[in-house]
């Protein structure tokens, strides 16, 4: 699915990512002042800001992966 499908699907809780970044890090929308979280698998938050590719933007490969629980923050990128 394209990431504007991903994000639409997605419920309380969830994240998205790419199908080849499975159980490396997870992307959550959100309304904040960065527009997209970044967690690891772990739940630890990486970035409150991400900056997408243009491979990100036309992939059609997105996925909605299971329920995380974010953790601690370890650092931000501001």
């Amino acid at each position: 699915m394209t990431i504007i499908e991903a994000i639409k699907a997605i419920k309380d809780g969830q994240a998205i990512t790419r199908k080849d970044e499975i159980g490396f890090g997870y992307y959550i929308p959100t309304d904040g002042p960065g527009g997209v979280e970044m967690y690891e698998e772990d739940g630890n938050l990486l970035s409150i800001r991400w900056n997408p590719r243009k491979d990100d933007l036309i992939a059609d490969d997105w996925v909605i992966v299971k329920k995380i629980t974010p953790r601690k923050k370890r650092y931000f990128h501001n």
